[in-house]
């Protein structure tokens, strides 16, 4: 089973990349004319990262977890007798991070049992919290199908996002994400197109588009920001750069490694005390070799992080417009993400007499420990 699991695992990897240069691809052909040298250069780009996915193939992270015969015996013993019917199971450590089992199984009387409560079953046998993999089918019936479950992280988070387009357009120029994957990495990003409006929301989701597709495929976040700038900076669109600012948070760690391209700062809240992370690189698509700011924080239980765009800082009429958001965040009481990002919102907006002189996004994370 674990041969055959690995070969469909990987084939999805490729079949997800393929979808992401395909949809790079029409990029190309969305955006303005491309000069030639540069385009050359830019498809080198491309063919490396694209070997270095592929090549990640023979150096798999998950391998094989202990487990003698007699107790996987136990274990498929004591489902059967809960209704579960095991034809397979695999178990496997994934980076020394979490493990992970792999069921092909059925349920064989009338009734249905739903992954969550198989979940709780595997976690008492094994005496560690498991939970049901994102992409594993909710309900266990009689038909044979594979569920996969891993050890629950050790962080969960609640994201909640508000946000205002400049005054006189209906479409904001700001874009946001918030995505799981299933390394028990989640991504949260604001991208910033140039100006407001139509063009400027285009781009924006583009950019939004290709990172979700990238990491989902099992690029890095470094990978898929190269190919995503080659992809701007081979145009004529030098003169419409677009900012990106990304966190990417370990639940089983416990770590943000924040990635920033012109991005305004980024502000974590812990224990009275707010910190500000800042940026000095440019935005996406002005060069065609990319240069980002790369920080890595640990994160801590009731850790509240506040990204914004760059329309809530300029708002701010002070000298010192980051300390101004710093006293907002730490004068904002209780831990509500959304009550967060509102009171943020609407004191940019005061603060321009009630107009959005530009786009404006605040999102906030909310960050514990998984206490279940």
């Amino acid at each position: 089973m674990s041969n055959k699991w690995d070969m469909i695992y990987s084939a999805w990897r490729v079949g997800e990349a393929a979808k992401s240069f395909r949809r790079l691809a029409d990029t190309y052909n969305e955006l303005a004319f491309v000069r030639s040298n540069e385009y050359k250069s830019a498809i080198v780009m491309q063919l490396v990262q694209m070997a270095a996915i592929l090549e990640s193939f023979t150096d798999d992270e998950a391998v094989n977890r202990s487990i003698t015969s007699e107790e996987r015996k136990r274990f498929i013993k004591l489902l059967k007798t809960k209704g579960v019917v095991v034809t397979s199971a695999t178990f496997l450590e994934r980076d020394k991070k979490y493990d992970e089992i792999i069921l092909n199984a059925y349920f064989s009387k009338k009734k249905c049992m739903t992954s969550r409560e198989l979940a709780g079953i595997i976690s008492d046998y094994f005496e560690k919290r498991y939970i049901a993999s994102d992409n594993s089918r909710m309900i266990i019936n009689n038909e044979p199908d594979e569920y996969t479950f891993v050890t629950a992280p050790q962080f969960k988070s609640i994201c909640e996002v508000s946000q205002v387009s400049k005054k006189g357009n209906r479409l904001s120029g700001d874009s946001f994400s918030m995505s799981r994957l299933g390394c028990g990495k989640e991504v949260v990003c604001i991208v910033d197109g140039m100006g407001s409006g139509v063009m400027a929301n285009h781009d924006s989701k583009i950019v939004i588009e290709l990172l979700e597709q990238f990491l989902e495929a099992g690029f890095s976040e470094q990978a898929a920001i190269n190919m995503i700038n080659a992809a701007f900076s081979v145009n004529d669109y030098v003169g419409n750069p677009i900012t990106l600012d990304m966190c990417v948070m370990d639940m089983y760690l416990g770590v943000c490694n924040c990635i920033k391209l012109g991005a305004v700062s980024t502000f974590i809240k812990r224990n009275g005390w707010v910190e500000i992370i800042k940026s000095t690189t440019l935005p996406m698509g002005v060069f065609e070799h990319v240069d980002y700011d790369d920080t890595v924080k640990k994160l801590y239980d009731g850790d509240v992080i506040v990204m914004v765009s760059d329309g809530v800082i300029e708002a701010f009429d002070v000298e010192d417009k980051e300390e101004m958001l710093v006293n907002i965040i730490s004068e904002i009481s209780g831990k509500n993400p959304k009550r967060i990002a509102d009171t943020i919102l609407e004191k940019a907006l005061e603060s321009s007499k009630g107009e959005a002189l530009d786009d404006m996004t605040v999102v906030v994370v909310m960050v514990n420990f998984d206490k279940n």
